[in-house]
């Protein structure tokens, strides 16, 4: 009985041991795809305030069909990536000068192929007709490795709302 409970004890050590390398290489390859995940949000950004559409939706390209957005201007749910950049079309083509649209303080959390990130963003425009916008509000993005490329399949954006309550109350 001694005997079969030390095998047992060391195995359950050595899976111990070698979950900690997993996890161990794991937090190494993350932070390497976390860092490939920021440059995306990055290359976003610049694209954005460039008004190069190739640039600001590359991070979307690769999913297609599969590409799912819930974003706040109508409609409000958009399916497949070329309805999605017809949508990013609109915007440029009813806007003059850079288009912001910064991702602030990003909370990127990767597991293997898959990745999500929230963070609050800023968006500012200037319409043909002069009038400004900018706004707060808040994003999250479900990113899955395509051909080794992250990729956005998912993301959903909100802004912050005052209509008809309080939470202080």
């Amino acid at each position: 009985m001694r005997v079969i409970m030390s095998t047992k004890l060391f195995a359950l050590a050595m899976v111990g041991v070698a979950g900690f390398s997993v996890l161990y290489a794991h937090e190494d390859h993350s932070s390497a795809d976390e860092k490939a995940i920021r440059q995306a949000l990055e290359a976003t950004r610049r694209g954005n305030y460039d008004r190069d559409l190739e640039a600001a939706t590359a991070m979307y390209k690769r999913a297609g069909e599969r590409f799912l957005a819930f974003d706040i201007a109508p409609p409000l749910e958009d399916i497949g990536f070329v309805r999605a950049v017809e949508k990013s079309r609109k915007w440029y083509e009813g806007t003059v000068g850079p288009m912001i649209v910064e991702y602030n303080d990003p909370k990127i959390v990767v597991d293997h192929n898959h990745a999500y990130v929230t963070s609050h963003f800023h968006f500012a425009f200037t319409m043909r007709d002069g009038r400004k916008a900018d706004t707060v509000g808040r994003a999250t993005q479900v990113f899955e490795r395509i051909d080794g490329t992250w990729t956005v399949i998912h993301e959903h954006t909100s802004l912050p709302t005052t209509v008809g309550f309080s939470w202080s109350e």
